[in-house]
Formats: C-alpha cells, structure tokens, sequence
C-alpha cells in the first residue's frame, strides 16, 4: 500500500494497475494451463468470471481509497478482507450445498476474527476521536477565557 500510495503521486491508478495486471501476466503466464478453461462448467465459469470482475473491481476501489484516505486506513480495510471471503464462501455453501468447504473454524479463529474487526474499527476511527476531543478541548479552552 505504501509504495502504491507513492506511485500515485506520479501516476494515475489506472496506468499503476495496468502495470501491476501487466506485470502479474507475465509473470505467471508460464505456469497457467489455459486450456483448463474449456472443462469448466458454466457454474464453474461463472463462478471464475466473477471472480475476475471482483478482482478488478477491489483493485479499482483500493486504488482509489489510497488516493482518499491515508494508507493505514486502507491497509486496516484490508485486512478484513479474509472476513469477506469466509462470509462468501458461506453463501456460496448456502446456495448450493454440495459445494465442498470446511467452514470450520476453532474458538481460536473466531477470536482472531473479532480481534481484527475491532483493530480495523479503532484504526479507522481514531483520528476522528483524537480531532474531535482537540475540538472539544480547545472548546473548552476559549470558554475558560
């Protein structure tokens, strides 16, 4: 995040996700098998295509919150993503149940969860309390005089 936030100062978030897409498909064009496409059913297939589309849309959205907020902010975003997918993946088991998918988790896992959601809340949220209780304090500051 922070070596993107210092390329959009030079560049727009479209040329640096085209460069890292370019990038990222000739890296790993060498080890893709395409023709395993044509095996894919169409649940298959749909399911690849929207996970393309979602790829690029995050990536869109999260270069455009690096040009919004500070990077912190989005790396704390960022990091409830595994949350997103674990929820996905039970909708996806919700509506076709064959799908196999340990959704297991230990209490462990699940603390872990809620530790990361509070951290991510706190991270997103501390610099508006810090300014609102300058506010506050220098409110106070002005009536004393």
């Amino acid at each position: 995040a922070l070596l993107q936030k210092q390329l959009l100062l030079s560049f727009s978030s479209v040329q640096v996700l085209f460069f890292i897409y370019v990038v990222s498909i000739l890296t790993l064009l060498p080890f893709a098998t395409p023709t395993l496409l044509w095996q894919l059913t169409p649940y298959q297939l749909g399911l690849l295509a929207f996970c393309c589309l979602n790829t690029i849309v995050a990536y869109g959205c999260f270069a455009e919150a690096l040009n919004l907020w500070d990077a912190s902010k989005v790396s704390a975003m960022l990091a409830l993503a595994p949350l997103f997918t674990i929820g996905t993946l039970k909708l996806i088991v919700l509506f076709n149940p064959e799908y196999a998918f340990s959704d297991r988790l230990s209490w462990l896992s699940i603390v872990g969860a809620l530790f990361l959601i509070v951290g991510s809340v706190l991270a997103a949220l501390m610099p508006a309390v810090h300014k609102r209780r300058r506010r506050q304090q220098e409110a106070a500051r002005v009536n004393a005089n």
